[in-house]
């Protein structure tokens, strides 16, 4: 009859199987038209457009999105909702109400129809395995308790997505499905009133198992404290610690412990320690001392399966614990301690652990260069690059350490080679922090030698990225960004990213580092020449001691100096005097090259000031002996009072037949940088061509201008005439091209290359 059915006859057939006929051979022939559940379902926008007609716009739009999300546009469920919710003029509790409504009304429904008509065992099984978000056979078959094999699980979700009864798919080739999310309520309900307490804590012990085994931390975790086993979620916990972190997944990690209760964090000195690291990570250093001591008492009261020196992560534990304290130490100008600490994490740490090892050589390496044993500190860092052995995570953080030495000796060009060489290896291994790492490290070269295009792109990869950043790292990317606008003479830009930094900073409610950001909105203000605005500044910036590495782009009391002579009178050019003999003792003492060509330019605007040329000319020309070979510009250029003292010293040079071509080519660079260079145009493509990164495509652009202005992929697809796939296939390419993982880290780093207008 089908095949032959004369034209103005139509046959419609509706089942809620598929009924025995050659379904396929006639979709193919194109005999048949077919309309499945998904076709049936109710958009958004239809749910809202049917609501409103059965309760009025009003309450249409404040219950249309959670209807839709709780029905998944079942229509027979809508309208059985809207019927029972007509009269209902409280619309605040509509959404309680639904809940409620759903488990006394529909539940009888879902009974009769569907559920009732099953097999005992299938019931079972929908039953037990509804205890799941999203579950597969192998899954199902291990919450069942091996009392069903997986090829019997396997047979029953394919009889029952036949069969329509709310399984949904998530992913055809690797059999994962779910509930509709009424049909799974109603069956958890049902096993709540036939299995005891025991028995569904038995369930979810299965599914963590399951889950640990898969290495799925984060579901093993919420099912084991479901089943009550919050020691045993705390175990989960500690056993993947050390694996996260070599892959420098410090997020997951921080993600897991949210879902621990307290007390178990409190009584692991594992967990202690992990927690530290995380506190460090987002620049609460003052943290690091309460949470180390707290891991070393827990182990010091004597528990057997942390107190034995032969046990491997008790070695690991108390090694990662000597390295917070060395990076403690570090940070805070306790250098020998920090020595110290270092060595001690390295004789703890078992020989095979070379991650973990690495972190420890690394405050070793900046240590020994902070103690001027910087060729000592190169030379061991070579031998451990050399080890055939040592892997990408630990190559990556070594080759960070030597850049880092390079920069403070003032080694730019040799900075710039090795992280170039860290960034390759860190996209290679996907290690995120290690990426903006050494995204800051050629961000810093970059702007120093005044190449201030690729600055901004670095620094704003790290600003797009900022998640997966070490916050100090973020904090000193936006000061640099702000510098590298200034330079362009960009203001606008100078001031958004300035108020960026403010509200960054204001979040993690650190009084240390909102006052080194209050200290850098005062270094801003006196480069646009507003010197009272940056005496306001340094007023909330407060005091601050002359003490530690002196790591990044900021030092508050460089920029005091700074206001000190800006000010320009007598005394405040004396105070500023005394400061920066404490600061060059500081630098010295710390062998920090990069640092005391900083000092001695502004002790050479300082001596000027006094009236004092020969001096400032004697201490400038070292300034320039240190700077040039490593083509420091920007520590000099940004001070623009130096430029009389600079012409004076290229004069006197002539003067006494001393001129050096490369000193002057040198000085004449210097001059020029002090006025604003404007981005220019048609730098952009060879930008993106010597960072690695492939030409975006004219339809990826067009993509990227819409995920700016925030819309959805299928807007984004309605507006270019596409399917919701094809958007997606092309965002992912841009993601992959520009090296981000998400559409607000895309439109970051595109606007700062300037993608945004191409199209």
């Amino acid at each position: 009859l089908v095949e032959h059915l004369p034209p103005q006859l139509h046959l419609v057939l509706i089942s809620r199987s598929n009924p025995p006929l050659p379904i396929v051979r006639w979709l193919a022939k194109g005999y048949l038209t077919e309309l499945r559940g998904s076709d049936l379902r109710f958009t958004l926008e239809e749910t809202e457009s049917f609501l409103t007609r059965m309760l009025g716009s009003e309450a249409a739009r404040e219950t249309a999105g959670a209807l839709d999300e709780r029905t998944e546009g079942w229509i027979a469920v809508l309208r059985l909702a809207a019927l029972s919710l007509r009269g209902t003029s409280d619309h605040a509790s509509f959404l309680q109400h639904l809940d409620s409504y759903a488990a006394r009304s529909i539940s009888s429904y879902l009974v009769g129809e569907i559920l009732a008509q099953q097999a005992p065992a299938v019931q079972e099984v929908l039953e037990r395995t509804s205890i799941l978000e999203q579950f597969c056979a192998e899954l199902c078959a291990a919450v069942m308790g091996g009392v069903i094999s997986h090829e019997q699980v396997q047979a029953t979700l394919d009889w029952s997505e036949r069969e329509n009864l709310f399984l949904i798919p998530l992913d055809k080739r690797q059999g994962w499905y779910r509930f509709h999310h009424l049909f799974q309520g109603l069956l958890r309900q049902r096993l709540q009133t036939h299995c005891s307490q025991e028995e569904l804590a038995t369930l979810h012990r299965r599914a963590s198992a399951w889950y640990a085994k898969q290495g799925l931390i984060e579901e093993a975790i919420e099912h084991a404290l479901v089943a009550g086993d919050a020691w045993g979620a705390t175990q989960l916990v500690e056993a993947q610690f050390f694996q996260a972190f070599e892959q420098e997944q410090l997020a997951l990690v921080e993600h897991w412990l949210r879902l621990l209760p307290e007390e178990q964090i409190q009584r692991s000195p594992f967990l202690q320690v992990a927690r530290a690291w995380i506190s460090q990570a987002h620049g609460q250093l003052q943290e690091l001392p309460r949470l180390l001591v707290a891991a070393e008492q827990l182990v010091a009261r004597g528990d057997p399966n942390t107190s034995e020196a032969d046990d491997p992560p008790f070695r690991l534990l108390r090694g990662l614990t000597a390295t917070l304290w060395s990076l403690f130490h570090f940070f805070t100008g306790q250098t020998q301690a920090s020595l110290e600490s270092a060595r001690s994490a390295l004789a703890w740490i078992p020989p095979a652990e070379e991650h973990m090892a690495s972190h420890a050589t690394f405050y070793f390496v900046l240590s020994n260069q902070a103690t001027g044993q910087e060729e000592g500190a190169l030379a061991a860092l070579q031998q451990a690059l050399r080890d055939q052995s040592t892997g990408l995570s630990s190559t990556a953080r070594l080759l960070f350490a030597q850049s880092y030495v390079y920069l403070a000796m003032g080694k730019l060009p040799h900075a710039e080679h090795t992280a170039r060489h860290l960034l390759h290896i860190a996209r290679e291994a996907e290690l995120v922090i290690s990426q903006n790492y050494a995204h800051w490290l050629l961000a810093v070269v970059h702007y120093e030698q005044n190449r201030l295009d690729e600055a901004a792109y670095h620094f704003s990869a790290i600003i797009a990225n900022q998640h997966q950043a070490h916050f100090w790292v973020v904090q000193d990317a936006l000061c640099g960004l702000a510098l590298t606008y200034q330079a362009q003479g960009l203001g606008i830009q100078v001031q958004e990213t300035a108020r960026t930094l403010i509200e960054l900073v204001q979040e993690q409610h650190n009084m240390r580092e909102l006052m080194a950001a209050f200290a850098f909105r005062g270094r801003l203000a006196l480069l646009q020449n507003e010197v009272e605005e940056a005496d306001q500044w340094l007023e909330l910036a407060g005091e601050q001691d002359v003490r530690g590495p002196m790591f990044f782009l900021e030092d508050p009391p460089m920029t005091k100096v700074r206001l000190l002579l800006a000010k320009g009178d007598e005394v405040s050019v004396a105070r500023g005097q005394v400061l920066l003999t404490q600061l060059l003792q500081h630098v010295e003492a710390i062998h920090n090259t990069r640092k005391t060509i900083q000092v001695l330019a502004l002790q050479a605007w300082a001596y000027d000031l006094q009236g004092r040329e020969t001096e400032a000319l004697d201490v400038l020309e070292r300034a320039l002996t240190l700077a040039h070979p490593g083509g420091f510009m920007r520590t000099l250029a940004d001070l623009f009072p130096l430029a009389p003292l600079l012409n004076a010293l290229r004069k006197g040079r002539k003067a006494r037949h001393a001129a050096d071509k490369h000193l002057d080519a040198y000085l004449q660079g210097l001059l020029a940088a002090m006025n604003p260079v404007p981005a220019q145009a048609g730098s952009k493509e060879d930008l993106l061509e010597q960072e690695g990164l492939e030409p975006l495509t004219r339809r990826e652009l067009q993509i990227l201008n819409l995920l700016d202005k925030d819309l959805t992929n299928k807007e984004i697809a309605r507006e270019l005439v596409l399917t919701t796939g094809t958007v997606k296939l092309h965002t992912k390419h841009v993601y992959q091209k520009l090296s981000v993982n998400n559409r607000r880290a895309a439109v970051t780093l595109a606007r700062a290359l300037g993608l945004l207008a191409a199209t």
